[in-house]
């Protein structure tokens, strides 16, 4: 199933969103978002799979799993103990090459970063609250430097920042190697337990604004309602098994499902030519996919008529509710359109 899996993600995917010319986001050749997600399973796996709260969910898997946003598909998905660490399961620095990758801050690591920026990579990472880099520099939301800031250490002006809504700061981490320059953008009163949100990126500031980072790194929800779709409406949840091997074959049962689910959305998108809800296709198309597998097997001389009949029940059924709203504060904010390719 996994293999099954693997081929489904490299067969099925297809851009179906891109950038338009005029946004600073056009430059880059692919665009990753990095984030996990944990399944809990039957308690008797827990010497195969052990979770990471033993009280609660004693066995548990993560799925690591690596989006690109312009194909809404998978690049690659890992699957572990949900005790495993995460860094471990980042691309590497040379696939990141050309491109930019997102990732909360359980990916922050200064040396993978820095090596990302060696290897020609971009990244939005949000850091941890604990960082402590030196400041070179701090721009106000006024456009202004903060002199007060310069040369000192994140920590030792800690108190100070929520006297601002954004600051953009150059800073210096010490890492493995030697010191490590990048941005470091700042919201002190953005998040409701009042702790500050940092998100440490090399993109360039004469090109890239802190409204571009912020909300380049909102585009990380894809992939959260991606996990969504899969729990809801793909039968990723726990199974009934105390066999290891039919547990995870059943996981990548489940990623098949969704894969296929996406790619007869994507695929109405470009037959049809209105922007899909990959959502409400996978909540749907059991209505229709039903008798396209059954001509497939009994009557393919109905096939064509049945494929019709079922991107005509989703082009009708299953569009996107709002999408003015996504261009003004959902994900079409920074530029992305959507691809009317032929199919």
């Amino acid at each position: 199933m996994r293999l099954m899996f693997m081929r489904l993600v490299s067969e099925l995917a297809c851009d179906v969103l891109q950038f338009s010319p005029d946004s600073p986001f056009a430059r880059f050749d692919h665009i990753r978002i990095q984030d996990g997600t944990s399944l809990q399973l039957k308690r008797s796996l827990a010497g195969v799979f052990p979770g990471r709260f033993t009280n609660t969910n004693p066995a548990a898997v993560e799925l690591h799993v690596d989006l690109n946003l312009m194909s809404e598909m998978i690049n690659r998905v890992a699957l572990s103990p949900d005790s495993a660490a995460e860094r471990p399961f980042l691309p590497a620095p040379e696939q990141v090459s050309g491109g930019l990758i997102r990732g909360d801050r359980g990916y922050f690591s200064k040396d993978y970063l820095q090596a990302v920026d060696h290897a020609g990579g971009f990244f939005i990472i949000r850091a941890k609250a604990d960082v402590n880099p030196l400041i070179q520099r701090a721009i106000g939301p006024d456009g202004r430097e903060v002199k007060a800031f310069r040369n000192q250490s994140l920590k030792s002006v800690s108190k100070r920042l929520s006297r601002y809504d954004c600051l953009d700061m150059v800073v210096c981490f010490a890492t493995a190697e030697q010191a490590f320059e990048c941005r470091l953008v700042i919201h002190p009163n953005l998040r409701t337990d009042g702790s500050p949100r940092y998100l440490a990126t090399n993109l360039d500031a004469d090109v890239f604004s802190t409204q571009h980072i912020s909300d380049g790194y909102r585009l990380r929800w894809q992939i959260e309602l991606l996990f969504k779709e899969w729990k809801s409406h793909a039968n990723l949840r726990t199974f009934d098994t105390g066999n290891p091997h039919i547990a995870e074959g059943l996981v990548w049962a489940a990623l098949c499902a969704a894969t296929v689910k996406r790619y007869c959305a994507h695929m109405t998108q470009c037959i049809s030519r209105v922007a899909m809800s990959t959502r409400t296709v996978a909540k749907c198309i059991h209505h229709v996919l039903s008798r396209v597998l059954y001509d497939l097997m009994h009557r393919p001389q109905q096939l064509q008529t049945s494929v019709d009949q079922a991107i005509d029940y989703l082009s009708r059924n299953a569009r996107r509710a709002h999408p003015k709203r996504d261009q003004k504060t959902g994900r079409l904010k920074l530029g992305l359109i959507h691809v009317f390719a032929d199919a």
